[in-house]
């Protein structure tokens, strides 16, 4: 059994049948231990240092290079689009990537 809540234990305990001889309970694993926190930060240290050129919004390469090569990333777009996408940065030398070019890259196959 998995408890989301600390709260929750004591109640449990005091609700189990008395016939039960084993019972395995695990407290709730933490958010900050799954990939979907760790792509989170990666998004948010994106949107931290934003950029504007030419009227279109920007972001450092080394920020989309690390949201790219994230495992959420590689489900959502494929990791053949994220590669394209850092390909065209690393081969352009982009130091700013606007919004524009990854939309151009990453459009489905």
């Amino acid at each position: 059994m998995v408890l989301p809540d600390e709260v929750l234990l004591l109640p449990l305990l005091y609700s189990l049948p008395d016939g039960l001889k084993d019972v395995n309970l695990t407290m709730g694993y933490s958010m900050r231990f799954t990939s979907v926190a760790s792509f989170i930060y990666h998004l948010r240290e994106a949107q931290s240092d934003i950029r504007s050129m030419r009227g279109e919004t920007g972001y450092y390469h080394e920020k989309i290079s690390a949201l790219l090569s994230h495992p959420l990333v590689h489900v959502a777009i494929g990791s053949a689009k994220a590669s394209e996408i850092n390909g065209y940065i690393n081969k352009n030398h982009r130091y700013v990537v606007t919004m524009e070019e990854i939309r151009e890259h990453s459009v489905p196959l």
